[in-house]
């Protein structure tokens, strides 16, 4: 699936090629209502007035269809498809990123890749999930190379990483993704433009801790409690979905509370959510719509910059057309589709159940801290910031949001 970006009626497949060519405005009602508390596209507007995205795909809950059962051989034939679609080329070399997650690894047993790498950090158990990633390398005969990570790897690619990302959207991660791929390209000079990535797995197949969260409040809010008043069910069924929608946008927000009651939210947000019946399609839509064009803007960007092609054949057409009814009903284990597609996935990934999503130690990093501190502040000091500041409590998604947006106004104002 693709991301576009229009500028004065016309589409580009690159965000950068509007930006080095053209004055452009930032979008402060987008930054300050939509991006610090979201981080993502919910609009569809970016950092600038003039630009906005249109994914080539959508989640329609009217146009889903039910005409294939989500078996290996559905499974197979879409990811075919899709890598067919896309210029998939068998005869380079396959470089696959593997965290050690379900959704890569899924990934990486259905291509088989000639290569697969991982990243880890030391001194904690919980950032390193290379012996899963190794596991699965084994599985498929693919090289395993494993980076050991460090801050500096961080500090030292933030300023490139600013300049290729186009919209400072999403978390910290991606400057680690991006140093990984340069790692692959330039450190070990691997000559392919081949690159497999998993994302998808949790937009398509439900892998976020709110999506089950939500879906276990909106169950126990339709069960009927037998031990007292029972006959004030339907109240709490109504007490249950006049807050749903409330309760999905606080799950998405970074920031302060007050954001419930912002126009965007009030204005924007909360009628799309209300016009869809199902937690089920509300879950989805924000999944598909929201959540997985952001991650695809950010490898969009690595892909033109480092010039090579990232697949990513979770998120195809074919799942995303068949989201509700591979999730209906919803599994009690997150993304249970994918660990049962691969009879012989190993175990210890399909059994990893902790939702990592290739950490950092962020928590150890003093540098980075120190250094946001300052930008964050710089922020602040803005004379058209109106938000309320809220102090620095060190490295955080929403400190994230406040740093990236400071960049960008000190590169491109």
């Amino acid at each position: 699936m693709k991301i576009y970006y229009k500028y004065k009626g016309k589409l580009f497949s690159s965000i950068k090629d509007i930006l080095d060519n053209n004055l452009l405005t930032p979008d402060f009602d987008y930054i300050l209502n939509e991006l610090i508390p979201f981080q993502g596209f919910i609009s569809g507007r970016t950092f600038f007035k003039e630009i906005t995205i249109q994914p080539s795909f959508l989640y329609d809950p009217e146009g889903q269809l039910f005409d294939r059962k989500f078996d290996k051989q559905f499974f197979s034939d879409s990811i075919e498809s899709y890598l067919d679609k896309e210029g998939f080329d068998k005869t380079k070399k396959i470089v696959a990123a593997v965290s050690g997650g379900v959704d890569s690894s899924c990934v990486a047993m259905e291509i088989k890749p000639d290569i697969i790498y991982s990243g880890y950090y030391e001194g904690d158990e919980f950032f390193n999930e290379t012996p899963f990633s190794s596991v699965v390398a084994n599985k498929v005969g693919a090289q395993h190379i494993i980076f050991k990570l460090s801050e500096d790897d961080f500090l030292n690619n933030l300023d490139e990483y600013m300049g290729v990302i186009g919209s400072p959207v999403g978390g910290l991660g991606g400057v680690m993704e991006f140093s990984m791929i340069k790692k692959v390209l330039k450190e070990l000079n691997i000559n392919t433009d081949m690159f497999v990535f998993g994302n998808g797995g949790d937009e398509i197949f439900m892998g976020y801790y709110f999506n089950y969260f939500v879906k276990d409040f909106w169950e126990q809010g339709h069960q009927q409690i037998t031990k007292y008043m029972s006959n004030f069910l339907p109240t709490k069924v109504a007490i249950t979905e006049d807050v749903i929608d409330f309760m999905l946008v606080a799950s998405l927000n970074r920031g302060s509370l007050d954001v419930l009651h912002s126009l965007f939210v009030i204005d924007k947000f909360l009628p799309v959510l209300r016009s869809l019946n199902s937690i089920l399609d509300k879950l989805l839509f924000i999944n598909i719509n929201y959540t997985l064009p952001t991650l695809l803007h950010v490898y969009a960007q690595f892909a033109d910059y480092f010039k090579i092609k990232c697949f990513n054949p979770l998120s195809n057409i074919d799942f995303i057309q068949r989201a509700k009814s591979i999730n209906s009903p919803m599994s009690e284990i997150p993304k249970n589709a994918l660990r049962e597609i691969h009879e012989d996935m190993p175990e210890v990934v399909k059994k990893n159940y902790l939702k990592r999503g290739f950490p950092i130690p962020i928590h150890t990093w003093s540098k980075l801290n120190k250094l946001m501190n300052e930008v964050y502040n710089s922020f602040f000091d803005r004379p058209y910031i109106n938000i309320p500041k809220k102090p620095y409590t060190g490295i955080t998604r929403y400190s994230w949001a406040i740093f990236q947006i400071e960049l960008f106004l000190r590169r491109y104002c």
